[in-house]
């Protein structure tokens, strides 16, 4: 049952949106299969309303697919789908960067290199949930001074997708190896006054889905849907 309370409330939408989504999160919502409308209506004591605004707003997000006289079916994530998420928040965050760098002074440099070296550190002792939040935390700085709300908001619901459905609890590290130094780069682009190329860099090397495929393979293995493979005529 969902419950009110004397802080601010979300819309019952909102909240049946965020139950759906952990439930997605936590693989309890098996991707390939209908979710069963009924039970999760009775389950949380609400009506077919808020559920429908709940699972058109998980729609609009990629996460399920409403089909007409079939029902609510939730999506693989399709390698494709990868490709194409790389290839959004490569451009929109090299826009961030853009749209930041000259915002930026020595005190943000200095700022962006002890995230560098927290991350080498967290690297080096093997605290691999910490390095993933540092790592969130250096994209951000760009995205937050690059004053397009919008475009941070996407980017963020992109890297949901990518990273947060299903919840990714391992990570690969030689990818994290190689992130921490591209991380670095960019660093030093921005600081030599080449904004462009620290946006090339970003955008071309870190956000490039046929450059870190090597990684992506693996990092998802078993949990995305591979494309068919093609038939002889």
């Amino acid at each position: 049952m969902i419950q009110k309370s004397n802080k601010v409330v979300k819309s019952f939408g909102e909240q049946v949106y965020d139950y759906l989504f952990e439930q997605l999160r936590q693989k309890s919502l098996v991707p390939g299969t209908y979710l069963d409308l009924d039970e999760i209506a009775a389950k949380l004591g609400i009506s077919r309303t808020p559920l429908r605004d709940a699972l058109l707003s998980l729609e609009r997000e990629g996460y399920v697919e409403i089909i007409p006289r079939r029902g609510v079916l939730v999506k693989h994530l399709a390698l494709e789908d990868v490709r194409d998420l790389y290839q959004v928040i490569g451009t929109l965050e090299a826009t961030a960067l853009l749209a930041a760098a000259p915002k930026l002074g020595p005190e943000d440099y200095r700022r962006l290199d002890e995230m560098t070296m927290e991350y080498q550190s967290l690297f080096d002792e093997g605290n691999y949930d910490a390095c993933l939040l540092v790592n969130y935390r250096f994209h951000d700085y760009f995205l937050d001074r690059s004053g397009n709300n919008l475009l941070t908001r996407t980017v963020h619901n992109c890297k949901l997708r990518l990273y947060d459905w299903p919840r990714h609890s391992e990570l690969l590290l030689e990818w994290e190896k190689q992130n921490v130094e591209e991380h670095r780069r960019i660093l030093e682009r921005i600081v030599a006054g080449d904004a462009r190329g620290a946006a090339d860099i970003l955008q071309n090397v870190h956000w490039s889905f046929q450059k870190q495929e090597l990684f992506i393979q693996p990092f998802y293995e078993g949990e995305v849907k591979q494309p068919a493979a093609a038939t002889k005529p």
